[in-house]
């Protein structure tokens, strides 16, 4: 048998087969599927996006989303990119990542207004990740959080969108924004 690195390199598909040594079996040589790998040896791929600089997201109609007006910096990443209000997939091999997406935002808005604050992939609300604060009394900053599980198909981008109960602008005083795959 000729040695390993002389044979030529393809893009693996989920049915292509790899010789393994099974341990369970005197190891003794068989075939494994590509999807049969578990998806602890996949590569992780993820994205740490934050905004420390404050903004206004203009509230124009109650209870109507509106895209949250930040700008994103990128901390730690890899497979995702952050530009302006949104975190993309740009991983390579460029497939749809299984992700996990957690916000924090510090915000503030007229006192006993509740936000309301969705993720959006490319037009799609994902509903899974709905969640809603009340604004306290005097005007006090307080955390809206939220986490779900979606696909983010490569080239696919993130965003938050928010939504107030009274035609009240919200302010935005910190974002963190985390996606990793799963």
């Amino acid at each position: 048998m000729p040695k390993i690195s002389t044979y030529g390199t393809v893009t693996p598909s989920p049915s292509d087969l790899i010789v393994v040594s099974d341990a369970n079996d005197s190891n003794a040589t068989k075939n494994i599927r590509v999807d049969s790998l578990s998806s602890a040896t996949a590569p992780t791929y993820y994205i740490d996006a934050y905004s420390n600089i404050t903004s206004v997201t203009t509230i124009s109609q109650a209870d109507t989303y509106v895209d949250l007006n930040v700008t994103l910096s990128e901390g730690l990443a890899d497979g995702y990119q952050s530009s302006s209000n949104l975190v993309t997939n740009t991983n390579t091999p460029q497939t749809t990542l299984l992700s996990q997406v957690t916000v924090i935002m510090t915000l503030s808005t007229g006192n006993g207004d509740t936000i309301t604050a969705v993720l959006n992939n490319n037009g799609p609300d994902v509903v899974a990740s709905i969640q809603d604060a009340e604004a306290p009394g005097n005007g006090d900053d307080f955390s809206l959080s939220m986490t779900c599980i979606t696909n983010v198909a490569y080239n696919q981008s993130l965003k938050v969108r928010i939504k107030n109960s009274a035609v009240t602008n919200v302010t935005c005083k910190h974002i963190n924004f985390v996606v990793h795959s799963i």
